[in-house]
């Protein structure tokens, strides 16, 4: 509870400061449940909640199966909606990237499928929530971590491109 007082609290003075218009965004703390309204928006200063849906990253992800993945990965969008009837939504991270244990039972030549399978499931799903960032937006190489890389092989296809 010290964790939604201290959101109330900075909020407030974050009021006081800030130009009207300016967003204010608060972490979900990996409960997004619990966190879900727990700073109400001001007419001029909007509160936008950021969620972070690390399924695949969490202890026990590794002794799922790759349904289990894209099937949680769907469910999620229910959870998105209803938090998105409180306040508004981003998804701070996300990526295509599956994690190496759940791909263990799949074989090589299946897995750029299901990557590709995978990102377009969560673009489908993060249609839920006002905005989303990718992790990370260039590296080195091209690939699953480099999202402009994967926008310009049209990989993924965001809505300002042609």
């Amino acid at each position: 509870f010290a964790l939604r007082s201290y959101y109330r609290k900075t909020y407030r003075a974050f009021t006081q400061i800030a130009r009207p218009g300016t967003r204010f965004i608060f972490s979900d703390a990996f409960s997004p449940r619990l966190m879900n309204g727990v700073v109400r928006s001001l007419k001029d200063f909007p509160v936008v909640m950021d969620v972070h849906l690390y399924h695949m990253t969490t202890l026990g992800a590794k002794y799922k199966s790759i349904e289990w993945c894209f099937t949680k990965t769907i469910q999620r969008k229910r959870l998105l909606e209803r938090l998105g009837r409180t306040q508004p939504i981003m998804i701070g991270e996300w990526s295509g990237v599956l994690r190496g244990d759940v791909l263990r039972h799949v074989a090589k030549e299946d897995i750029p499928r299901l990557e590709s399978e995978y990102m377009k499931l969560q673009l489908s799903v993060y249609e839920a929530v006002d905005v989303w960032c990718y992790w990370n937006y260039k590296t080195e190489q091209p690939g699953l971590w480099n999202f402009r890389s994967l926008v310009e092989n049209g990989d993924i296809v965001t809505s300002h491109q042609g």
